[in-house]
């Protein structure tokens, strides 16, 4: 009588492939993981940019600076001023970037607080998109950001290192 089975040699054939199956795709399996968080950043950056270049072609100005995590004017028309409402043709945003892929979440920053950008001359009126810091927000993964959305240079251009994370103007102006 013959019982059927794998050998010993058998079973460490197969698990020492299956081993070197999970070395060689585990590294790409997260390489590809990075490049989709660093697609998303990109994407919530570039959104939020265009809803305020919009904000700012229909009011002629941008929107003030509100509180943590937030777009005040972008989805709301009771964040704008009543001075402001009958020229708003908002929603400009469905819904505001509640987290990022290192962090806590999108911010819509003024210049009040911290000159990040300045190529008009004028002091504090610049308008941009902010991910503050956390541990896991590398500088090597602002700097691939940086590199597709700008120059690549951390210090100088439309993305910056500053203010406490990676900020991306959105443009420079008048606010209410």
């Amino acid at each position: 009588m013959e019982t059927k089975g794998f050998t010993l040699v058998e079973l460490i054939v197969v698990i020492a492939v299956l081993g070197i199956l999970a070395a060689v795709i585990t590294p790409s399996a997260f390489r590809a993981i990075e490049k989709a968080k660093i697609a998303r950043a990109i994407s919530d950056f570039r959104v939020i940019k265009q809803a305020g270049l919009t904000i700012y072609i229909d009011l002629g100005l941008f929107p003030s600076e509100g509180a943590w995590c937030a777009g005040p004017g972008f989805m709301n028309i009771s964040d704008v001023p009543a001075t402001y409402q009958s020229q708003w043709k908002g929603p400009y945003l469905e819904k505001w970037p509640t987290s990022f892929p290192w962090g806590t979440c999108v911010t819509y920053l003024r210049g009040e607080w911290g000159t990040c950008f300045d190529f008009d001359g004028t002091l504090n009126n610049d308008s941009y998109a902010h991910y503050f810091n956390t541990a896991s927000f590398t500088t090597a993964i602002k700097q691939k950001i940086d590199t597709i959305l700008d120059d690549g240079n951390l210090a100088t251009g439309v993305v910056r290192d500053c203010r406490g994370g990676l900020s991306y103007l959105i443009g420079e102006g008048p606010h209410w």
